[in-house]
């Protein structure tokens, strides 16, 4: 399974621009109101098992959250690096699912012990 989000644009109406927002630049609006959308999908057949919608604004992060109920024990669970906050990781385990995220090159996991096949162990710990 996967977790991870995209932004679609969406018709130019007013009320769209109210409720979903838009991006915007110092050269000013942009041209489509944008949702976005976080899915969890099986990786194989691209199946959407589940999905969750908000605004441009809306965290990816907190969107995820909403996906979790679907989620088994045993299940491996694929987050891009926007996704791999600890207190994410730390709900999908205890649920009883495994994770392989991609972390953000600003994280810096403790590194805890290497492995025989060159990779290595190490803790990720909630930040503010």
């Amino acid at each position: 399974m996967a977790i991870d989000s995209t932004l679609e644009n969406i018709p130019d109406t007013f009320v769209n621009d109210l409720t979903f927002g838009r991006p915007s630049s110092q050269h000013g609006a942009g041209s489509w109101p944008q949702v976005r959308g976080v899915y969890l999908q099986e990786c194989g057949t691209h199946l959407i098992v589940d999905a969750t919608f908000g605004g441009y604004c809306s965290s990816e992060k907190h969107l995820a959250f909403a996906l979790l109920s679907k989620i088994e024990p045993g299940m491996l669970v694929l987050l891009d690096r926007g996704l791999s906050h600890a207190s994410l990781l730390q709900v999908i385990r205890a649920i009883g699912a495994h994770v392989l995220a991609r972390l953000d090159s600003r994280v810096v996991p403790t590194y805890l012990r290497q492995l025989s096949d060159g990779s290595y162990l190490a803790y990720l710990y909630p930040h503010r």
